[in-house]
């Protein structure tokens, strides 16, 4: 589920950071 919007950028980079992808 990917949304080109303000609240879908700021979710996904939220996740981005907390994904313990490192």
């Amino acid at each position: 589920m990917v949304r080109v919007t303000a609240e879908g950028v700021a979710e996904e980079a939220h996740r981005t950071l907390h994904s313990p992808s490192s």
